[in-house]
């Protein structure tokens, strides 16, 4: 992705600070993210998210710490996101990967608009197409 010339908007642990870097260097820990990374100055197009469980109606359900939602509040409130829907993202491998789980989420809790696994990307919505792979049974 940084090779294509792409630039990677990332939070610090804790959200300590929100940065943007570029394709140059290649920094291989979280601390070399944090030197090499600026401030993040320009709205996002997109963004991904990692995830304890998804469901295919778009549920991500975390560790329980609220992080994934605190951040889109953040940016939204920095005008680094567009209000309403926007393009959102959940890795999950496929174990992780369930029907509804509409019953664990919380009003506050930002769904994803796509599903990605080792195998396919699962795109929610209508018809709930699948790229790059079967359809969910």
């Amino acid at each position: 992705m940084l090779a294509e010339g792409k630039t990677l908007a990332f939070a610090m642990p804790h959200m300590t600070a929100f940065l943007q870097m570029d394709g140059a260097g290649r920094p291989t820990s979280i601390r070399a993210m944090g030197r090499a990374g600026k401030p993040l100055t320009s709205p996002i197009d997109f963004k991904v998210s990692g995830c304890v469980a998804v469901d295919l109606k778009g549920n991500r359900i975390g560790k329980g710490s609220g992080y994934g939602d605190q951040e889109v509040a953040t940016l939204r409130a920095w005008g680094l996101l567009p209000p309403g829907p926007f393009p959102f993202a959940a890795l999950c491998h496929p174990l992780q990967l369930f029907d509804d789980l509409s019953h664990l989420a919380d009003p506050h809790d930002v769904p994803v608009t796509a599903i990605c696994t080792p195998e396919r990307v699962i795109a929610i919505g209508e018809g709930q197409a699948a790229v790059g792979g079967p359809q969910p049974q």
